[in-house]
């Protein structure tokens, strides 16, 4: 499995699961969705031992076809959904 399959395996797996529960957007089309960015945490956690700036910079730069808008880190900091999709 290439790191695209696996992206693409967990993104739709947590898009579905979030549709299962009822999950909204605040908005309805946001430029970073929450199944993007729950994709990029457990990629962040599974793959490059949960360094969210490096993921970021990774998924900028490798799988932007796959997420066309990667924010910023202070982005995600700042709307603090990390740190309520994640608890450690």
């Amino acid at each position: 499995m290439t790191y695209k399959d696996y992206i693409t395996t967990v993104y739709v797996i947590v898009d579905e699961v979030l549709k299962l529960i009822g999950h909204k957007h605040k908005t309805n089309k946001p430029k970073f969705s929450d199944s993007e960015l729950i994709t990029l945490l457990v990629y962040a956690t599974t793959f490059r031992k949960g360094e969210i700036k490096s993921t970021l910079k990774e998924f900028k730069e490798n799988y932007s076809d796959m997420f066309p808008y990667v924010p910023e880190l202070p982005a995600i900091v700042k709307e603090q959904k990390v740190e309520k999709l994640v608890k450690f």
